[in-house]
Formats: C-alpha cells, structure tokens, sequence
C-alpha cells in the first residue's frame, strides 16, 4: 500500500518555519518590555531614594551648590525615567504588530494542516475501499471457482 503524501508539504514546512519565527519575535519583544520595565522601576525607586535624601539634609540645611546638584541629579533622572516610559510605550505598540503577524502565520499554518488531514482522510477512505473492492473481486473468483468445479 503506497503512502500518503502531501503534496504541498514544502509549503507547510515554510510556514510552520514562519510561524515559529514570528513566535520568536513576539518573545523577543517580550522580553524587551520587561526588561524596559526593571529599569523604570529602578529609575523610580532611584528618583524616590533620592528624593527622600534631599528632604533630610533640607531638614538639617543644604548648601546652595549641594541643592542645584541634587536637582540637577533629579532632573537627569526625571528625564530618563520619561525616556524608558516612551521605549516601554514604543516596544508595546511593536508587540502588537508581532502578535498581529503572528496570529496571521498561526492562520496560514492552520490552513494547510486542515487540508493535509483532510487530503489524509480521503486518501485512506479511498484505500480503504479499493482494498475492499479487491478483497471482494478475490472471494467472488474464489467462490466462482469452487462453482466452475
């Protein structure tokens, strides 16, 4: 009995290939944005530290140079905490092209997998009943032979 073959199976390989790509991508950004995340959160536990800091030494008296620098610090630190939040904001929206992208490709996939099982099916039903055929053709020689006989 001859195997089944898909005919078009290159094609599903490509796009399984595809598909996994893109799941790679997605993780990818993922991963990015956690990370984008960390460093917002140490700029803000950084920002925060700090911000208690000058308020002690205000309690105790600063100088007019150690306050500029500490605004100074804080500001720097303001800006880059904005700067993160504007990559986070940027990485989400490219998340959402890739998960985009990627339902698409688990799409085209899913596609050709459904008709390989289905092509699989009927190529089986239509061996299934050849074999039937011959089987019959073989006991109706059969009996016609003990009849002739």
């Amino acid at each position: 009995m001859k195997r089944f073959q898909f005919k078009i199976e290159p094609v599903l390989r490509l796009r399984t290939f595809f598909e996994k790509k893109a799941k790679l991508e997605v993780a990818k950004v993922r991963v990015e944005i956690l990370e984008s995340e960390s460093r917002i959160n140490a700029h803000e536990r950084e920002l925060e530290k700090k911000a208690h800091a000058l308020v002690d030494e205000m309690d105790e008296g600063v100088s007019a140079t150690r306050l500029k620098a500490y605004s100074d610090y804080l500001k720097g630190v303001t800006s880059s905490l904005a700067s993160e939040k504007e990559n986070r904001e940027r990485l989400e929206h490219k998340l959402i092209k890739k998960q985009k992208d990627l339902v698409k490709r688990s799409i085209d996939r899913k596609v050709l997998d459904k008709l390989k099982e289905r092509k699989k099916e009927e190529y089986y039903d239509e061996m299934l009943k050849f074999l039937q055929k011959e089987s019959d053709d073989t006991i109706i020689l059969r009996e016609a032979r003990k009849l002739i006989s």
